[in-house]
């Protein structure tokens, strides 16, 4: 049976893990407590980056969904003081 660095070199040489992941592994005094950590890690990279796609898309749609056109849209989302912008109203200067 493999010890427990040389199944981590096969992963590592298969293109299973990084190299960066395997020293992280390797040099842990808790090994398990580390792949642990790792996957808790990756796994809230993963939700996050899907949170934030729902909030671009949701984002996008408002800005499609304005009444004064995709503009207006755009201005009022970056520009959230400013409500009422009219993209050719020469009040807004």
């Amino acid at each position: 049976m493999a010890s427990f660095a040389q199944c981590i070199d096969i992963a590592y040489k298969n293109g299973r893990i990084t190299k960066d992941v395997a020293d992280l592994i390797k040099s842990s005094d808790d090994p398990n407590a580390a792949i642990d950590n790792l996957l808790g890690e990756l796994t809230r990279n993963k939700r996050e980056a899907a949170i934030q796609a729902v909030r671009i898309a949701q984002r996008y749609d408002d800005i499609k969904s304005h009444p004064d056109g995709m503009m207006a849209g755009l201005m009022a989302t970056m520009v959230p003081r400013l409500p009422d912008y009219r993209p050719n109203n020469r009040d807004n200067d």
